[in-house]
C-alpha cells in the first residue's frame, strides 16, 4: 500500500508514569490511491503470427491498448493445418517466441491442442481475461466464443479489431505468394 505520510499517535500515559508512542499508518489522500483501486485489466489476443508482419503488430498494439496485460495465444501447428488447410511456414515453437519477444506482449502463451472446434476456448478458463480482442479477418474464434462463453460462465468483453485502411496489404497469405513469385529456380 503506498502511504502518504505517517502521523505519530499518542497513547494514554500507562500507570508507569511512562508515556508510550507508537506509529500508525494512514493512507494517501483518495487521488494517490488510484493505482489501489484499478484492477489491472488483461487482454488476451489470438492467431497464427506466421511471418509477422506490420498488420499483427498493429493488432497486438490496439489489442494492448485494451487493457494493462496482454497475454497472446499462439496457434498450435496442428490447429493451423485443421483450420487453414495448410502446414505453417515457422513452426510454434519459433512462432511463440517470436511473438514473446515484442515488447507489448506480456505473455505468449501456445494454444489448446484441438479435438474439437470449441477446444481453443479452454485457455480462457485458464487466465479468465477481461476483454478477448480477435482481429478483423478471424471469424473462426469469433462467430462461436460469445455462446461458449454464456454457457461456461466467463463474462469478458469481446472485441473485433477493426483493419486499417489498406485491408489486405498486410496478410500473411498475400505475404507468401510475393515470397513464392520471388524465388530464383
Amino acid at each position: 500500500m503506498k502511504l502518504g505520510w505517517q502521523n505519530q499517535v499518542n497513547a494514554p500515559v500507562p500507570k508507569t508514569g511512562f508515556r508510550k508512542e507508537f506509529w500508525v499508518q494512514i493512507p494517501a489522500p483518495a487521488n494517490d490511491l488510484t493505482d489501489l483501486m484499478h484492477k489491472a485489466i488483461t487482454v488476451m489476443a489470438f492467431g497464427s503470427f506466421d511471418l509477422l508482419h506490420p498488420g499483427h503488430l498493429l493488432y497486438l498494439r490496439k489489442a494492448r491498448q485494451l487493457g494493462d496485460r496482454l497475454i497472446v495465444v499462439v496457434a498450435r501447428d496442428s490447429s493451423i493445418e485443421t483450420f487453414k488447410h495448410r502446414k505453417p511456414v515457422m513452426g510454434e515453437r519459433a512462432r511463440l517466441e517470436t511473438v514473446g519477444a515484442l515488447k507489448t506482449v506480456d505473455k505468449a502463451v501456445l494454444g489448446n491442442r484441438l479435438s474439437t472446434p470449441t477446444d481453443m476456448y479452454r485457455i480462457l478458463k485458464r487466465y479468465r481475461p477481461d476483454v478477448i480482442a480477435f482481429g478483423y479477418d478471424q471469424r473462426i474464434g469469433f462467430d462461436g466464443i460469445k455462446e461458449w462463453l454464456k454457457e461456461n460462465g466467463l463474462k469478458p468483453k469481446v472485441v473485433l479489431i477493426r483493419a486499417r485502411d489498406n485491408v489486405g496489404v498486410f496478410k500473411s497469405t498475400k505475404l507468401k505468394k510475393k515470397l513464392r513469385s520471388l524465388r530464383l529456380t
